[in-house]
């Protein structure tokens, strides 16, 4: 926008908008008359100030007014500090002495009040503990890289080595669970487990997980580590873990795993939605192609899988966060199964199918 012409202000709009300058003899001067001169002529030094405003520097009988509000002077006079009106024992007795001490014990004790109240909060402010801050038996959160949680004592909070004499029984080399204890209770049906078996080496290696009521998993291992994906059931499971080299089992252990799944808590409900003008299918390979391979039904049995392998991982990632073992629920119904390849029927994961209004 442009100026309008006949404007005295810089400002855009319609002439008259702004006050102008008072003239005098029709030119516009600064200050206008309205406002006081700067600085005052020496005849109106003694004039009261408006509006409540004091004068700098202030006069001498104002200087030697008395302070309102409680303010203090600043720099505080020279001196002991003034005592106030008590009808108890005057300063030095042992009466305030004692006194003086109960406020500073009281000080002291609010203090580690506040702190302990800041360190069981969860939410009001963060507090990384150190490792000898730690009470004995909490593990420590650990990193991505390290799967054997340690406590205080630097003790590994749950490593099973399947030996002899325990409630884990092995036969060949000792083989070792690191992220989970002999009858230890998780929440979820899918079970992360990581192991290893001492002195083995080689890349082509297998575990193979036989439970009771499901079939067979084979899952690789490499220089006797292994990680395998545990299907369990509610109530006791009684594993037993072959470890393979070659095709020939070369060790083998057994572990015992309760699973009781939550009922008390909100449950995750899984929907697919589908749009209105969809066929029903979604895009795959030229050879994933047909009935079962990308259809409707497909996306439900690869959207279940995903949902129990959400579960899994965020169980596994508490736990070595130092939470303990705790994940979601599941919305589950008693239906035919398509997590095993049996087809039985087990409890597991709804998933709605809801047909959208919109495309």
């Amino acid at each position: 926008t442009g100026l309008n012409s006949g404007d005295s202000t810089p400002f855009p709009g319609t002439h008259g908008s702004y006050t102008n300058f008072p003239s005098q003899g029709g030119a516009d001067v600064y200050p206008p008359l309205s406002q006081a001169p700067y600085p005052p002529a020496a005849g109106e030094n003694a004039q009261a100030p408006s509006f409540g405003q004091a004068p700098y520097p202030p006069a001498a009988e104002d200087a030697a007014k008395k302070y309102t509000f409680g303010q203090a002077p600043y720099p505080p006079p020279a001196g002991p500090p003034p005592q106030t009106e008590s009808s108890g024992p005057g300063p030095g007795t042992d009466a305030t002495v004692a006194v003086a001490a109960a406020a500073a014990a009281a000080g002291a004790a609010a203090a580690t009040a506040t702190a302990a109240n800041r360190q069981q909060s969860t939410g009001s402010e963060l507090h990384t503990l150190a490792p000898s801050e730690v009470p004995p038996g909490v593990p420590l959160p650990i990193g991505q890289e390290n799967i054997t949680p340690e406590d205080a004592s630097g003790a590994k909070k749950h490593v099973t080595t399947a030996v002899a004499g325990g409630s884990s029984k092995s036969s060949g080399k000792p083989m070792a669970f690191l992220n989970i204890a002999d009858s230890e209770t998780v929440h979820q049906r899918f079970l992360i487990v990581s192991g290893r078996v001492s002195d083995v080496k080689g890349d082509d290696d297998k575990i193979v997980v036989h439970h009771p009521y499901f079939p067979p998993l084979t899952f690789p291992a490499v220089d006797g580590y292994f990680k395998a994906l545990v299907e369990l059931e509610r109530g006791e499971n009684g594993l037993r873990f072959d470890y393979l080299q070659g095709g020939e089992r070369i060790s083998q252990a057994q572990l015992t795993v309760m699973m009781e799944p939550y009922t008390d808590r909100p449950a995750l409900q899984l929907a697919v939605l589908v749009g209105s003008d969809s066929q029903g299918i979604f895009d795959a390979p030229p050879d994933a192609r047909g009935p079962g391979l990308n259809d409707l039904d497909a996306a439900v049995r690869k959207f279940r899988c995903c949902a129990y392998l959400w579960q899994a991982y965020v169980a596994e990632q508490l736990y070595r966060a130092g939470f303990g073992r705790r994940t979601f629920r599941l919305d589950e119904t008693y239906a035919s199964d398509t997590m095993a390849r049996d087809g039985a029927q087990r409890m597991t994961a709804r998933v709605h199918t809801v047909r959208m209004g919109r495309t």
